[in-house]
């Protein structure tokens, strides 16, 4: 028994102590067995675990060891980078230097001879010839006059085409005691003079003088054409004042009309032909006046322009026949539009709706 313990423990692999468990059934002999298998497998676990603990220290070794390596080729590797860059840097600086210089010396070459071209342009142009230079600035002083005269030519272009003078002037009484009517169209001009020697037509020809000097032209013919001769019965020119006095009286007609007829719609105001229509409930309190079954006006709000806009403009053509002169993307845009656009819309509206007015109220025949 005493060898068979011996044997027991001198054998190191537990296979064959697994054979000999198998092969024997002595109850003491295989508690024996078993115990040294399990002394030899604690014995190869433990090694394995002492294995991967050292394997886990080499590799720890391992990745400091190349880290520090990794540190170091760093270092060197940003030393070389600092002593390039400052080496580039001071050739940069001497090749920077040397191109400022050269460009300065280019200047000054440059600047030397265009003196010299104006010191020679100078000695020709003794004896009272002008140099070009001395052309160039003549020029433009001309140009600049040529505008500002084609400037004050346009005003009174813009004075004469103006659709405000259109139907403007009407029985002017003149100092003689004769009555002048003279009512402007697009097309033409007629003049009816009744005096003591009856009632004389005089009409404007339908060509006038085009381009820049066209209004000037038309004013001096029309002064030529109505100045007092030897005669006292002969047209007298019309003032310029009386003009503008005439146009102001038809747009304060035309502003009373649209104030007469929007008196009942509360928070509208119109004392102008700009900024009191741009939120377009003006033109749609004027239009619902007469048409007052086309739309709602009590659900209507300030702050839905284009909403009043294309309501207003789309009622008035298609209920009185009255081309929307105005677009509703520009008085979308301008809270302050201008006035003279506004001014022909509400002059075509005052047209069509006292015409409808008119006839309303005119009596069957």
């Amino acid at each position: 028994m005493t060898d068979t313990v011996t044997d027991i423990n001198s054998i190191e692999d537990d296979d064959v102590l697994q054979k000999m468990l198998n092969k024997t059934d002595d109850f003491d002999e295989r508690k024996k067995l078993r115990s040294r298998i399990r002394e030899i497998r604690d014995k190869k676990r433990d090694e394995r675990e002492a294995d991967t603990k050292k394997r886990d220290l080499g590799r720890q070794d391992e990745i400091k060891r190349r880290a520090q390596l990794a540190d170091e080729e760093k270092k060197a590797r940003l030393k070389k980078f600092e002593e390039m860059a400052k080496t580039h840097k001071d050739e940069s600086l001497v090749q920077k230097t040397d191109f400022v210089k050269r460009k300065a010396m280019e200047d000054e070459a440059a600047k030397q001879r265009k003196l010299k071209a104006f010191d020679e342009e100078a000695k020709h142009s003794r004896g009272g010839e002008i140099g070009k230079f001395s052309e160039d600035v003549q020029k433009m002083k001309k140009e600049q006059a040529d505008k500002a005269k084609a400037t004050q030519l346009q005003a009174f272009e813009n004075i004469a085409k103006d659709e405000a003078f259109e139907k403007t002037i009407k029985d002017v009484t003149a100092d003689d005691g004769r009555t002048t009517t003279v009512l402007k169209t697009s097309s033409k001009t007629t003049s009816s003079t009744t005096g003591f020697g009856g009632t004389q037509f005089t009409k404007k020809p339908p060509a006038k003088p085009q381009g820049a000097r066209g209004a000037m032209a038309a004013f001096k013919q029309m002064d030529s054409q109505n100045a007092p001769k030897t005669k006292p019965n002969m047209l007298m020119a019309l003032p310029l004042t009386a003009i503008r006095r005439n146009a102001n009286s038809i747009k304060q007609e035309i502003l009373s009309f649209v104030q007469a007829n929007i008196r009942e719609y509360e928070n509208i105001e119109v004392k102008n032909f700009s900024s009191a229509w741009n939120d377009g409930m003006a033109f749609c309190a004027l239009i619902h006046h007469f048409f007052p079954n086309a739309f709602d006006y009590s659900k209507l709000e300030p702050k839905n322009r284009r909403y009043n806009f294309t309501l207003a403009f789309d009622t008035a053509e298609k209920e009185a026949d009255i081309a929307p002169l105005l677009d509703v993307e520009d008085m979308v845009r301008m809270l302050k539009p201008d006035w003279k656009c506004v001014f022909t819309y509400v002059q075509s509206l005052y047209r069509g709706l006292r015409n409808r007015e008119v006839n309303m109220h005119k009596p069957e025949q």
